[in-house]
């Protein structure tokens, strides 16, 4: 059977403490049996094998199953009498209770087909030879290594133990030939369609099982439809969580009557779910009463996961409380903190969970049980603050997925270049998408299709005043940024630029953000610190904000520290304001700024790129235009990001071609390929040429050339000390020397600081410009240094990874 488990699929086993019929389900992959099914549990396998979910998770759902593998008449013996039962020799007899057995048929090939199954299924039932309760696809059946643990079959206190009666593991039927040998003449429909057309296979969640004393997961179906199931008063799923079934006081109504009746599971409005009779006498009767006529307890029909406070199961209890927050799909870890992803519509970001945070989901999620005073029975009581700290502290995470991001439309996966359409977690890239996948439609990718749908983005943009073409393609280039941001892994900021107001700087960076995700993007003024660089930074990425503008700056990008390593690492560490702990949040958010006449300087040369605007006019908040091109977006979003994936999908069909442009090696990646050649390719200018054009005429480097080669022109090779450099500048006037000193920022008081140029000097060590470079030096005294001359090789200094480089 395990051999024809279809690609990607998983058979599943579980084993449950005492009886079965008290708490949930919790599915185990079959790799797992033995550990998972010890002969002192309840020990299942489940008939279908399963695909994962897409968050890993192993659920005997029937929308997640890849196909039947074993046709089970239940109960033989006991409510089936076995005199009727054909002789056809089964795959295997288990003895599940004195007396009563589950007989197995094993298919090859399994069936795919579930509505044959479903016909078999009836036939067999019809024919009085399976338990009508016992239908379903995804049904879960006995092992024999283990127990029955119902109270009824208990002997001298001790469970009934299953035994196997009969193993031919040769035997095995075609799905027609096994209905035909159990009821002849019965006729399955031939299968027309392969199901399950569409559902992507994904890995499992692995993670030790919990011991069952502890964890209590809920049901997989909810207990009061399985309740209306074995009543026969179920009829069908009307949409998720409301059915439609009958009244079980349908003699009451008039004529006997089936006028209608709904049930509908727990919400935050209901705990316990709701009962709606059509009749008059649906007045007269609500949850409470059809609990008791299906002889239910209210704890049973919320259905929740149960954590009990067992002494000495420290991290069994803390692991039951992490897959709770698993199991709910909103939670996650986040290098090392837990997160939870929020959406209402417009705004898209995570939440830090802290302790209180954490206690109350928990709360809600889960019932907690203590053992009451005299230790003799469980009670209900709130989640213990222990094991909560103990799981928010904790950096171990088994059960929480991994989140590197969030996407708010379709995003090109970075390990294999595929767009994932699909929304929710995406367990390759750990990226978690929300976005209505049917909103984003696109035409064949074709360079015909491409250049369309460039022109329609160029179009947006037709009223802004762009100095040059390679401002209008950096423009275009940070439309892509905001798109693909997710997943770029290094993405340059950009800063849109004017010589005066009302040219359109906030209107630009507002249409580029609405690229990056419905709603607003998080606005911010420039930090004014290197410490409160620190704070804001931090406190601004763990929300995970699609964009952050520094909006109409009043002055430079200053390189700080933190704004740095913001640009050019995919992830940054610093502490969390007002707590003792550190976090790790991801930088994979698009960041712009807008300022007249205001720039990146220092290191931010080199990690942000400039869009200037210029109207050409004395006053530009006097022009008229056409166009409302934020209103354009807001109107029709999904479409023109569209155009965007389809110009990359567009370019990778046609072999990502490259054009041979001069590298940025901190943006040469996934950034140089999706935001810079694309672009290219359908003929617009380099969008980089600011940014190479920065880094050629960085002016800090051009003081430091000037310095070294008046330096080598004065000293040679030869090594010198600070303090004899500065000694020759004012002994021996070099007026070219003397000229660099005084522009470098080692003059204090209208005397150089010897120690300012120290400092100067070892920042600068080994850089090198214009065919030199400042090295370590011999000398018997003190710390020398030296200038030397290279083979200079690059015109311009390129874009390197962060490497601690100045606070500013």
């Amino acid at each position: 059977m395990v051999a024809e488990v279809p690609e990607g699929a998983h058979a599943i086993v579980l084993g449950k403490s005492g009886n079965p019929n008290e708490g949930g389900w919790s599915p185990r992959d079959g790799a797992e049996v033995s550990s998972v099914c010890k002969p002192n549990l309840n020990t299942y396998f489940n008939c279908a094998s399963i695909l994962a979910t897409a968050t890993g998770e192993l659920s005997g759902r029937e929308d997640q199953a890849a196909a039947y593998h074993v046709l089970v008449l239940d109960d033989v013996g006991g409510k089936i009498d076995r005199a009727i039962i054909p002789d056809v020799t089964p795959t295997y007899e288990i003895e599940t209770s004195p007396g009563n057995f589950q007989i197995g048929y094993v298919l090859s090939p399994p069936e795919r087909d579930f509505d044959r199954v479903k016909a078999a299924q009836n036939l067999v039932t019809e024919a009085g030879l399976g338990d009508p309760g016992a239908k379903g696809v995804v049904r879960w059946v006995r092992l024999p290594r283990g127990i029955n643990g119902k109270p009824q079959y208990r002997k001298d206190g001790n469970p009934f133990q299953c035994q196997l009666r009969s193993w031919n593991p040769k035997i095995t039927y075609t799905l027609d030939d096994l209905t035909e040998a159990l009821v002849p003449g019965g006729v399955v429909a031939k299968a027309t369609a392969v199901p399950r057309q569409g559902v992507v296979a994904r890995p499992a969640r692995s993670a030790p099982a919990i011991n069952p004393e502890v964890y209590t997961p809920r049901c997989l179906e909810n207990p009061v439809v399985t309740a209306l199931k074995d009543a026969g008063l179920y009829k069908t799923q009307l949409k998720v969580g409301l059915h439609d079934i009958t009244c079980p006081w349908v003699a009451e109504h008039t004529g006997g009557l089936d006028t209608g009746a709904a049930y509908f599971e727990p919400s935050l409005q209901y705990p316990v779910g709701g009962f709606r009779c059509q009749h008059s006498h649906g007045e007269r009767y609500h949850m409470g009463d059809l609990l008791k006529r299906l002889e239910m307890s209210p704890a049973e029909a919320r259905n929740k996961p149960r954590i009990r406070l067992v002494a000495g199961e420290l991290h069994a209890i803390t692991e039951a409380a992490e897959e709770v927050l698993a199991a709910d799909g909103q939670y996650y870890s986040a290098s090392g903190v837990i997160v939870r992803v929020q959406s209402n519509g417009w705004h898209v970001g995570t939440q830090d969970m802290d302790e209180a945070e954490l206690t109350m989901a928990l709360s809600a999620a889960c019932d907690w049980e203590k053992r009451d005073s005299n230790k003799e029975r469980w009670v209900t009581c709130d989640p213990s603050p222990r094991h909560i700290a103990m799981l928010c502290r904790s950096r171990r995470r088994q059960r929480l997925l991994p989140l590197k991001g969030l996407a708010r439309q379709p995003f090109f996966r970075p390990s294999d270049r595929q767009l994932v359409a699909t929304p929710g977690y995406d367990p390759v890239s750990q990226v978690y998408g929300v976005f209505d996948a049917a909103k984003y439609t696109r035409a064949q990718p074709t360079e015909t299709n491409a250049q369309l749908a460039m022109d329609r983005t160029r179009n947006l943009l037709r009223e802004f005043h762009f100095a040059t073409p390679a401002d209008e393609a950096a423009a275009v280039s940070a439309i892509f940024t905001a798109v693909l941001r997710p997943t770029l892994g290094l993405a340059p900021a950009f800063h849109v630029r004017a010589p005066s107001s009302g040219t359109g700087k906030s209107l630009l960076c507002g249409v580029i953000s609405k690229y990056a995700g419905p709603g607003h993007g998080l606005m911010m003024s420039y930090p004014q610190s290197a410490e409160e660089a620190t704070k804001s930074v931090l406190a601004s990425l763990l929300t995970s904000p699609a964009v952050i503008l520094f909006d109409d700056m009043d002055g430079d990008w200053k390189p700080y520290g933190p704004i740095n390593r913001m640009l050019t690492s995919e992830s940054t560490t610093d502490r969390v304001l007002g707590a003792s702990k550190m976090a790790t949040v991801n930088t994979c958010t698009l960041v712009l700024g807008s300022g007249n006449n205001t720039g990146p300087v220092g290191d931010l040369l080199r990690r942000v790129l400039v869009i200037k605007l210029d109207a050409r006019s004395a006053s530009p908040a006097t022009l008229e235009y056409e166009g409302d091109p934020i209103a354009a977006i807001e109107a029709n979003r999904e479409a023109f990001v569209a155009d965007v994936l389809l110009v990359v999908e567009a370019w990778q069909a046609a072999g990502s071609p490259k054009g041979d442009l001069p590298p940025v090696a901190s943006y040469g990646g996934l950034w140089s390929d999706y935001c810079r050649h694309a672009l290219v390719w359908l003929g617009l200018s380099d969008p980089a040429a600011g940014l190479i054009d920065q880094m050629r005429h960085d002016p800090h480097a051009e003081l430091l050339e000037d310095f070294l080669r008046a330096w080598h022109q004065m000293h040679g090779e030869r090594s010198i000390t600070v303090r004899k450099l500065v000694q020759t500048a004012v002994e021996a006037p070099n007026r070219e020397l003397d000229d660099a000193l005084c522009d470098l920022p080692v003059m204090e008081r209208d005397r150089i600081n010897n120690g300012k140029l120290g400092w100067y000097l070892s920042k600068n060590q080994g850089k090198q410009v214009g065919g030199l470079r400042l090295e370590k030096g011999e000398s018997g005294e003190r710390n020398a240094w030296r200038v030397v001359q290279v083979a200079d090789e690059t015109p311009f200094p390129l874009s390197p990874p962060l490497d601690g480089e100045g606070e500013g």
